[in-house]
């Protein structure tokens, strides 16, 4: 399969934001554990963990819908 530079660029793209929302799940998650006392941490790692599903989410759709599967 060849693959032009425009969307090997996209894929590396794709790539780095996955373990850019991967690691803001990895940091909030265990401080939704740890930190169950402390609503300013839970609400923090709550909005971090919701940006990276959300972002995740839009990427997901977006290279799907580019390789037509939607």
């Amino acid at each position: 399969m060849f693959i032009d530079s425009r969307s090997f660029g996209k894929i590396v793209f794709m790539g780095i934001t996955i373990t850019i929302t991967g690691a803001m799940l990895l940091i909030g998650l265990p401080f939704m554990f740890s930190a169950l006392f402390y609503f300013i941490d839970i609400l923090w790692s709550g909005v971090l963990f919701f940006i990276g599903i959300v972002i995740l989410a839009i990427f997901v759709f977006t290279f799907l819908n580019d390789i037509g599967y939607i």
